[in-house]
């Protein structure tokens, strides 16, 4: 029965120790996690071939391909280099953390493993990881708006540019050929008349005059 711990995130749990792997598996899906165990290296990255997880519980101590050689090809899978590590391990040296940390490990437990650190360790990093998603999902968005508003402000430019230049000629041909076709001159007033529409000098605009009495 699934309790407020978990969310059906995928953990993968690596470890050669078949009573480790088991007791984490069990205490991982109590939780609402759901756990796969593999007993060494070259089993963890067959399964991440074809597998995604949420993340990964990695002894640090194996035969032959160790946790820190499978951490680091791990995170060298497509999909697999935001998955986060937790590295299980019975040693407390300093420098044994720092290379597990240039290899990609995000966090550190000491065996024998406590159920509710484990927990809330677990937690914590899937949480992480989500929020990193997200910000990135958000980081893109605003990229693409950004662009977006760019190109609407250089189409707006070229339009405004095509008006202001390009149409004036053309609107300052049409008036001259209305000058042209009217009774009498634009630049003065018809006879009887108490006000006229007055062209500007550029032709450009009209204003209107009002007439002395």
């Amino acid at each position: 029965m699934s309790t407020e711990w978990g969310s059906r995130e995928t953990v993968l749990i690596v470890d050669d120790d078949r009573a480790v792997c088991l007791s984490l598996k069990r205490q991982l899906e109590h939780a609402g996690y759901l756990a796969h165990c593999v007993n060494d290296g070259p089993a963890a990255l067959s399964f991440a071939a074809d597998s995604t997880a949420d993340l990964v519980i990695l002894d640090l101590v194996m035969p032959g391909m160790d946790g820190l050689e499978t951490c680091r090809r791990l995170q060298a899978l497509p999909g697999w280099a935001k998955t986060p590590v937790l590295i299980l391990t019975g040693s407390q040296e300093g420098e044994l953390y720092a290379r597990a940390m240039e290899c990609g490990a995000d966090d550190f437990l000491t065996k024998p493993v406590r159920t509710e650190e484990l927990l809330l360790r677990v937690k914590a990093l899937i949480r992480i990881r989500g929020l990193v998603a997200d910000l990135q999902v958000s980081v893109a968005t605003v990229q693409a708006q950004n662009e977006l508003i760019l190109r609407t402000r250089e189409m707006r430019e070229k339009l405004e540019a095509f008006l202001l230049h390009d149409l004036k000629n053309p609107i300052g041909g049409i008036l001259l050929q209305a000058e042209m076709r009217l009774p009498w001159s634009p630049r003065t007033p018809p006879p009887g008349s108490t006000s006229w529409l007055r062209p500007s000098t550029s032709r450009s605009w009209w204003f209107r005059v009002k007439l002395p009495s």
